[in-house]
């Protein structure tokens, strides 16, 4: 989320389950995976904006965005993986950038032990585990507080000129 309080979404899906560009209620949503979208929305080839930029993805969408951010060193503020599969374990983020993970406890589509361990190896890695919830956090009873948590975090990463990479919580 910019701190135009707009939200981006690069290829990834709307509320309404279709993939590209989509509305959400409250913020704006630009696809760069294609479409007419992708050349007139603030995240695209050559695009650049004065807010920081965080990069989230869901399940393997987690690990697409992981790999972007490794092959655009520099280009982003912070990365936030919720419902990380299992293939993350080998991955490798960018030392340097602030990743936040959030994950369900109960999570069958992919179990959090591997997601443990992981954050476990990394500094650069913060993780958020949720009791009673499963895979897809947005959409379970926790997602308010899931939301909150990502804020909260996105708004320590990105102050205004001043992005950097945050020590670990403690808290798991």
């Amino acid at each position: 989320m910019g701190r135009d309080g707009d939200c981006h979404e690069v290829g990834g899906k709307g509320n309404s389950g279709d993939s590209g560009s989509g509305n959400s209620g409250g913020g704006r949503f630009a696809g760069a995976a294609g479409g007419d979208d992708a050349a007139h929305g603030p995240i695209g080839p050559g695009a650049r904006t004065a807010a920081p930029l965080v990069l989230m993805g869901h399940s393997l969408g987690a690990a697409t965005a992981l790999t972007l951010t490794l092959e655009n060193r520099g280009e982003l503020a912070g990365l936030v993986v919720c419902g990380t599969p299992r293939r993350i374990a080998a991955a490798q983020p960018d030392p340097g950038l602030a990743t936040l993970a959030v994950h369900g406890a109960d999570d069958r589509r992919a179990p959090i032990d591997t997601v443990r361990l992981w954050t476990a190896a990394r500094k650069s890695v913060d993780l958020r585990e949720y009791a009673d919830a499963g895979h897809d956090l947005l959409h379970e009873p926790v997602h308010a507080r899931v939301t909150a948590d990502i804020a909260e975090w996105v708004g320590r990463i990105c102050v205004p000129k001043d992005c950097r990479t945050l020590p670990r919580s403690g808290a798991r």
